[in-house]
């Protein structure tokens, strides 16, 4: 079988199942505290009690990927923590710890002893563990025991040795425990049956006389094996064994319980036995033995005490009395068995008792329970009875012993848990017209079944509601220090004012808060240590500690709009536009920071994040304006109040939030920018802590209000309360820490805040119109909020009124008394006092009796009175099996419900005396039932069905149609089609999808020419099938009863023969395939979700989402398909599931692909469940696996949130991206129309895109669209005065097509040798009508109608479509709209009659003129080709004839149908009230898919403004963008000449002094003389100083100037005698010498001497060369 698909959907898991198989008990934390892990299908799932709320919560659940066989619990001695081994079908033991800090399960070891799998001889099915944690040993169910050495190593790590075998072949064990010895070696007792002799007898006499024995099997640990010490034969109907604390602390040995008994049993003790107490009451059977379902032993200082509950719920209290020595102190040897009454709960599959006094109660169907002890029974008048009364031996017989039981004095329900195990039949539909549908189901058994409505969202605790004395505007909390653990004030601020409440044992109004009570409050804050402060309009109140107060008023002519606070900081926006920040200095002051902020805008809100531990402020501040625009401004002291980021959006933002929350991306806390829109629209985006950009933006609409947003703490965790038309809650999951948002169940609220006091640590306080309101939410696991209405009996199925918000559910229990029988045994005269109390039967459950049948049907409201509203018994021992509600065409399409029923059934061997089918007819809008006739048949029916008007049945292997008689069902048609049990059935046009309990699904089709069912496709594999639903017209979903969720497909080919008219000779005579159906069903998607469903759907979970297939399992499951629309989103989740099959290896050990292959390979599916689990991965491995996926990990979180978004299961959808399931729609909605035959032809894809045809509507013929000649194709009529003058050359081309013509008929070969001219003659002919009328395009034909009808009937006041029917069709489809068409014959005699006594009598022009009834009129005459193929396609038979065509969702979203058909002359009344009937019944119908389509149009504006303002915003980002490049590249332009100057400036100057150096060398020396030849220079130098110095006067005017340039090196001795002079310098002075008297400028340019300048005296000043001095 091929493992690859064409088709492709995604499994997730909505509530995982519900069910409890095994409970254990331990201190899993490593804390004194104690809690319950349990095992529920797949998941392993830890429980924290709460011992002082009476609560019960989960820590932690994880799916295993595999199925949990048992599970025990272990300490290694010396330590304080428990492990946890787990039994599964892997083949493998497993050894688990619970680490608390990372909320995790942690595997130590997985050891592998055998093939996977369950199998007989594999271990896996009993597990047991030494009570000193030493060792456990792992059982199969047959031959093979193996024990393991449990212990340490050095490194104090937990080892486990090599399995040593405790082989017994030909041996089944039955039970198993580890026996309480002490310190010995460990031994384990188990209950076997050696059946050697039985294989080996043909008789079966060794099978009479086997036995079933009690074994010891002892762990030798010197010697490491297993030994078998002790065995002893017990009770053949022994089931159960209990370990007896030994030791200290009892005498050892175990509880062995049978049918009616208890034994204690060990090697070195006598045997001692007590029966158990059977119930007393005349309606109970006193022969009836009742055996042992569950037990638990609880110890307590010097004492221990046992459990035990009987299949009726019944607990006993079960005590042992030892010998004492002198001393008054037990010996240990047992001297007898007590055993009493306790108390009475529901039939559990596991008890546990926790040291702090309460129970858990692991149910077997129905909700768990979490009881109290009051007290132990010891004190209580019940009859004790002990084993000195009763033989010790098995065989012996003895008195039963009685009990009547009692209300619980015992224990005291303290909680509930919500469990829908068993989860038998489900529905989807929104029936209270809200946001997404409900999910309606019913579940458990017996009388605690329950109708169950589960909607989306979470769990409100309600603690104050007050009235207030009038309507507050906001609400804050607040401490009065930093350090107070409760809130103290509550501040409600009105319209022209503000109240403050004091919390305590009482709320009361306060005065001297400080609080200014004149003005309304904008924002409360407790500030720093011990301060408080109000911002008002017109300022902020700084209220001290000591009561002082400081004001800072606002400026004049301005007002406070806005403000946010924190313990540090203020910010306020002004009327003006401006920003005013403030922050607390060390004084505890509030410093204002000295620049105003403008914004461009209004401000509409601002936020300020919490102060970061560590630090001194928030670093951003969140600014809304009425732009529709936010913007994050630093709060930096070097950069405040700077722009750092803008985001554009779709409507102005009403409020902000910002807000550091656990994030799965990053495995630790990311900063969120939350934004509510005054549309209603809520974002979520990641504001960057270092550079404060926003990015990943995530949006979710929450109503038509502005969205408010609150910072609030649930669970210890920050969350964020957002307010609209609904309360919604978002927050980070506990246990993946991805964001959800979930609406609230509570009334719509105005305002909220964080609320705490001693009563309510953890709180919200709300604003609801004029109330004040407290609430908690305790539970944030789950995010489904069940309501329950109580049933009577096991529910079987169920079915939804077509009209009214009404179920009624066919309810049956076996070997149950009826209520007329236990009314009868009551009545009895000879009843005996406290025999006759008659006990609650949710409590206690009802008598039984063997082969009696209790039944009856109720009819439920789930909406209004949330109750049962009428309840039939039925009686004559008969059980309700099916039910239907149907609509028969022949009671003028009325409907009714049809319960089929079975009388004296019996399940295995399947039996039964007679069946029935019973009809009610609705009355009082469906509330109540009235009983009509039944109808015999000679199997109980097990499936039934509408069917065109019709009801089809499942009878035994049979298919029947049967309409309705007036005293019976009339049968019209019948055929075997299946070789065992009808169980289901689905139709769809004229098919009918045929379920069989074992041999898969028929697809048979009824022919109504022949009157014949004929089946024509069937399967090639054998399911055990439950559940079925059609997918599209040719593909079914379904489920069988080993788990496995399945899609089939029926052959193209095949499919359309078996549509085709006239096909039925053909199917029936077809040659049939392995003596089956001639064509097989191929197999398009195959899946194991470890569940059997129980019920498949196809439906939409949100307005606008995408179809997904909606399933549900018998354990209280319920999961959901979805369809890939893009092979890339294939490709993408295929790739991470394998990437996760890697990293993320099941914890039991199992292999995930053949987990989800148990039984055939998986094909075609993605497992959604193995997906979510990337965002609990390890960083490192979200990194890896992101790399491999060339993606980010906030984009694969994204991607995985954003398919399970579009179907709307509490996360997010991306608002950004273009949308998969629109661009599907797109397609779909632009692909061809379908067929317009009988039936309705889909494929998959649209199929999934479309409804179903529900099977209690009356079928609808396809209208179909007639498509007239087009536009383009339209007959060419040349003007009248060319047709003048080619009438001739016409007549004369007419005359001798003619006489060809004549030559053709009598010469046949003629018209071979003339065939282009008769070709282009019937070419001719086809260009007209048989009337005679010139063919126009539609628009024409209608306008020349309308112009003839006028010509002919006069003025009238009807609206004529002026186009043609074409075009009405698709503006009726389009707009939903009724379409009536009325098609007239001008030749027929009553045409005149009916258009001027009925369509234009005011009556009917009234009506259709009224746009209340949104008609649409288009008439035609059928001399138009146009309106004769309406009238072909519309059957008309008979003229005047008129048509109401319409939009019918119920069949397909794209569907147009007939809805009503008026033939021939009708008066205006009675044509009035058919239109009026027929627009009526679907005015309905068509609202809500206006109103869907309204949604969904609104929704994809939103989708597209946000995408416009995204691409407004890129635009902008790019501007930015490219405007700080260039302003980049200006500012490293810049730099870079600014460098390059400061270098080329220090180089010159490097140089400079190199130069200086050298030319200080060179400078000639100074002469001795004073002759001639030398000249004496006094040069005054720029600091003052005068320095007189010989030159020879030979020497250059440049010696001089480097003499004075040089005189610093020269004078402080310098010089450098090795220095060059820096290459490709040129050295320029900067200054000049000048002699005074007169004034003279001595430069050097030229060859000038100094004796030629200066002379042989001279005096010189030395002057400064500015820059902008052009003097050299």
């Amino acid at each position: 079988m091929a493992t690859t698909s064409s088709m492709f959907m995604y499994s997730l898991t909505i509530q995982p199942p519900t069910s409890v198989t095994q409970a254990i008990l331990g201190q899993f934390a490593g804390t004194k505290e104690q809690q319950i892990v349990t095992a529920s299908g797949s998941r392993l799932t830890i429980h924290r009690p709460d011992p002082t709320q009476g609560k019960i919560s989960i820590i932690l659940s994880q799916d295993v990927f595999g199925i949990i066989r048992t599970l025990a619990a272990f300490r290694l001695a010396g330590s304080s923590k428990d492990f946890i081994i787990i039994g599964s079908d892997s083949g493998r033991i497993t050894i688990v710890e619970y680490m608390p800090a990372r909320n995790r399960f942690n595997r130590l070891h997985l050891e592998t002893f055998g093939k996977s799998g369950i199998r007989r001889v594999i271990p896996g099915q009993y597990l047991a563990v030494d009570p000193k944690g030493r060792a456990c040993l792992i059982a199969s169910a047959e031959k093979n025991k193996l024990v393991y050495v449990l212990n340490r190593n050095a490194q104090a790590e937990l080892t486990i040795s090599s399995p040593l075998e405790a082989h017994k072949p030909q041996t089944l064990v039955f039970a198993l425990v580890g026996l309480d010895v002490g310190y010995e070696n460990p031994i384990f007792a188990v209950l076997e049956v050696d059946y050697t002799e039985c294989d080996q007898d043909p008789t079966g006499q060794a099978f009479e006389e086997v036995e079933k024995s009690l074994v010891y099997y002892e762990l030798d640990l010197g010697l490491n094996h297993v030994v078998r010490k002790w065995s002893d034969p017990v009770d053949r109907t022994a089931s159960m064994l209990l370990q007896v604390p030994g030791g200290s602390d009892g005498p050892s040995g175990v509880l062995v319980c049978g049918i009616d008994n208890i034994t204690y049993r060990h090697s070195n003790q006598d045997a001692f036995r007590v029966p158990i107490p059977r119930r007393r009451g005349v309606t109970e059977n006193p022969e009836r033995k009742r055996c042992i379902t569950a037990g638990v032993m609880h110890r307590m200082r010097g004492a221990f005490f046992f459990l035990l509950q009987s299949e009726d719920g019944d607990l006993f209290k079960v005590t042992i009395d030892m010998v004492e020595d002198d001393g008054g102190q037990p010996t240990g040897e047992v001297k007898k068995l007590k055993i009493k009454y306790f108390d009475t709960v529901p039939i559990a599959s596991t008890l546990c008792i926790l040291k702090s006094g309460f129970l858990f109660v692991a149910s077997e169907t129905g909700n768990h329970h979490f009881y109290q002890f009051e007290k132990l029974g010891d004190d209580d008048n019940e009859a004790e009875f002990d084993s000195d009364s009763f033989p010790a031996d098995p065989t012996e017989p003895y008195t039963p012993a009685y009990f009547h039981p009692r209300g619980s004095e015992n224990v005291n329900l303290v909680e509930s848990i919500d469990s829908m195990n068993p989860l038998l039949d489900c529905k989807v539909a929104n029936l209270t017209d809200e946001d997404a549908p409900q999910i309606y189901s019913i579940c458990g058994s017996g009388a605690r079944s329950s109708f169950r409505t589960l909607k989306h969202g979470l769990e409100v605790k309600d603690i104050v509601d007050s009235e207030l004395p009038s309507v507050p505007a906001a609400v804050w909390t607040t401490k009065i220090t930093r350090n107070d653990e409760f809130d103290a004030y509550i501040v409600l601020s009105f319209d022209n004012g503000t109240l403050v409440l004091s919390i305590g044992e009482t709320v009361e109004e306060v005065t001297d808060t400080g609080f200014l009570s004149s003005a309304s409050t904008l924002a409360v804050q407790q500030l720093g240590e011990d301060a408080l402060i109000q911002v008002h309009p017109k300022g902020i109140r700084h209220i001290r500690a000591d009561r002082r107060v400081n004001e800072w008023p606002v400026p004049q002519h301005r007002s406070i709009v806005a403000a946010t606070t924190n313990e540090r900081q203020v910010a306020v926006a002004l009327s003006s536009g401006e920003i005013v920040y403030f922050e607390m200095d060390s004084d505890g002051s509030l410093a204002e920071y000295d620049e105003k902020r403008e914004m461009s805008g209004t401000v509409t809100c601002l936020s300020l994040g919490e102060v970061p531990e560590g630090r001194v402020r928030s670093q951003y501040l969140a600014v809304g304006c009425d732009d529709s625009t936010v913007r994050i401004l630093s709060l930096d002291p070097e950069s405040t109040l700077e722009n750092k980021s803008v985001q554009a959006l779709t409507s102005a933002p009403s409020a902000l939030s910002i807000m550091a929350m656990p994030d799965s991306t990053s495995g630790g806390s990311t900063l969120y920018l939350h934004i509510g829109l005054y549309s209603g629209v809520y974002l979520r985006t990641v504001l960057d802590e270092i550079t404060g950009e926003l990015s990943d933006t995530r949006t979710r609409f929450l109503g038509p209000k502005p969205a408010k947003l609150f910072r609030v703490s649930v669970k210890g965790e920050p969350a964020v309360l957002a307010l609209s038309s609904r309360s919604w809650l978002g927050y980070s999951d506990p246990q993946t820490k991805n964001f959800m948002l979930t609406p609230l169940s509570y009334v719509p609220l105005e305002w909220g805040s964080n609320f705490s006091s001693e009563q309510c640590t953890e709180g919200m306080v709300g604003i609801q119109g004029q109330n004040l309101r407290i609430f908690s939410i305790e539970k944030l696991g789950s995010n489904l909020l069940q309501e329950s209405i109580p049933l009577t009996y096991t529910p079987r199925k169920f079915v939804r009124h077509p009209e009214y918000p009404l179920f009624y559910t066919v309810e049956s229990d076996n070997n149950t008394l009826s209520i007329a029988t236990k009314q009868q045994l009551l009545n009895d005269k000879t009843v005996v006092n406290g025999d006759g109390v008659v006990l609650p039967p949710e409590d206690f459950g009802y008598p039984r009796a063997q082969g009696h049948w209790a039944s009856c049907i109720h009819v439920v409201d789930p909406v209004t009175a949330k109750a049962t509203l009428q309840q039939i018994d039925l009686t004559d021992n008969e059980a309700a099996t099916t039910v239907a509600a149907v609509s028969f065409a022949s009671q003028s399409d009325e409907t009714f419900l049809v319960v089929g029923t079975g009388k004296d059934v019996t399940v295995s061997p399947r039996s039964f005396s007679a069946g029935f089918i019973y009809i009610y007819r609705f009355l009082e809008d469906g509330k109540e039932l009235e009983f009509i006739h039944k109808t015999k048949t000679e199997q109980p029916p097990s499936a039934l069905l509408a069917f065109q008007g019709r009801l089809i049945a499942g009878i035994g292997n049979e298919l029947r149609i049967y309409d309705l008689g007036l005293k019976q069902l009339l049968r019209k048609c019948q055929t075997q089609v299946v070789p065992n049990l009808v169980v289901g059935l689905q139709t769809q046009g004229s098919r009918i999808i045929v379920s069989d309990v074992q041999e898969s699904i028929v697809y048979v089709v009824y022919k109504q020419q022949e009157n014949r069912l004929i089946p024509f496709v069937d399967d090639v594999v054998a399911r055990w099938t439950t559940c079925t639903t059609m997918v599209d017209y040719e593909t079914v979903a379904g489920g069988d009863k080993f788990g496995n969720l399945w899609l089939l497909r029926c052959p193209q080919k095949a499919s359309e023969e078996a549509d085709e008219d006239g096909s039925g000779a053909h199917l029936v005579h077809e040659r049939q395939y392995l003596q089956g159906a001639p064509n097989r069903l191929a197999l398009m998607c195959h899946f194991y979700p470890q569940d059997i469903p129980t019920s498949l759907q196809k439906t939409q979970l949100v307005a606008g989402g995408r179809d997904v297939l909606v399933w549900t399992g018998l354990q209280g499951t319920l999961g959901i398909l979805v369809p890939f629309v893009s092979r890339e989103d294939v490709d993408f989740f295929q790739t991470l599931e394998q990437h996760l099959r890697g990293e993320e290896a099941p914890m039991a050990g199992r292999d995930h692909l053949i987990y989800r292959s148990y039984y055939v390979p998986v094909k075609g599916m993605i497992d959604g469940d193995l997906c979510e689990r990337y965002s609990l991965l390890a960083n490192d491995k979200k990194q890896m696996i992101a790399g491999e996926l060339d993606r980010s990990v906030r984009e694969i979180e994204r991607k995985i949130s954003s398919l399970i978004g579009q179907i709307a299961i509490a996360k997010f959808f991306d608002g950004e991206a273009p949308d998969p399931v629109e661009e599907a729609r797109s397609a779909i909605a632009s692909s061809p129309a379908p067929p317009t035959g009988s039936s309705h032809q889909e494929t998959l894809m649209n199929g999934l895109s479309h409804s179903l045809r529900p099977p209690n509507r009356t079928r609808l013929d396809a209208a179909p669209r007639i498509v007239p000649q087009p536009e383009h194709q339209a007959v060419y009529r040349p003007p009248f005065i060319l047709a003048l003058v080619l009438m001739p050359f016409n007549l004369v081309y007419r005359l001798i097509s003619c006489s060809f013509g004549l030559f053709g008929y009598l010469f046949p070969f003629l018209p071979r040798l003339l065939s282009g001219l008769a070709g282009s003659r019937a070419q001719s002919r086809r260009q007209r009508d048989p009337s005679g009328r010139q063919p126009l395009n539609a628009k024409d034909t209608a306008a020349r109608f309308i112009r003839e009808f006028e010509e002919v009937y006069g003025q009238h006041e009807l609206s004529f479509f002026p186009d043609g029917y074409a075009q009405a069709y698709d503006i009726a489809k389009k707009d939903l709209k009724f379409l009536l068409v009325v098609l007239l014959s001008p030749e027929h005699d009553d045409t005149l009659t009916f258009v001027r006594g009925t369509l234009l009598s005011p009556e009917v022009v009234n009506y259709i003129n009224d746009p209340q009834n949104k008609i649409i009129l288009w008439a035609g005459s059928v001399q138009d080709s146009e309106a004769y193929q309406i009238s072909n396609a519309l059957n008309c038979s008979k003229f005047p004839f008129a048509a109401v065509v319409a939009h019918t969702p119920q069949d397909s979203s794209t569907s147009m149908s007939t809805i009503a058909r008026i033939s021939g002359l009708t008066p205006p009344a009675t044509f009035v009230a058919r239109l009026r009937s027929a627009i009526s019944q679907h005015s309905t119908t068509l609202e809500r898919a206006r109103a869907s389509r309204n949604e969904q149009q609104a929704t994809r504006n939103l989708r597209e403004e946000q995408n416009s303002a995204y691409e407004r915003s890129l635009a902008q980002d790019r501007e930015r963008a490219r405007q700080r490049r260039e302003e980049e590249e200006v500012r490293s332009r810049k730099e870079k000449e600014t460098k390059a100057k400061a270098e080329a400036a220090e180089r010159a100057i490097r140089d400079m002094e190199q130069w200086r150096q050298w030319r200080a060398q060179n400078i000639p020396a100074e002469p001795s003389g004073s002759g001639e030849g030398v000249t004496r220079v006094s040069i005054r130098m720029t600091s003052g100083e005068r320095v007189v110095r010989k030159f020879s006067a030979e020497s250059g005017m440049e010696d001089l100037y480097a003499f004075v340039e040089c005189y610093d090196i020269l004078s402080g001795g310098l010089a450098s005698s090795s220095t060059s002079a820096p290459p490709g310098y040129q050295h320029k002075y900067r200054f000049r010498l000048v002699s005074p008297m007169p004034r003279m400028v001595h430069n050097f340019a030229g060859d000038h001497t100094i004796g030629e300048r200066i002379g042989r005296n001279g005096n010189l000043l030395v002057e400064v060369i500015d820059d902008d001095d052009d003097d050299t």
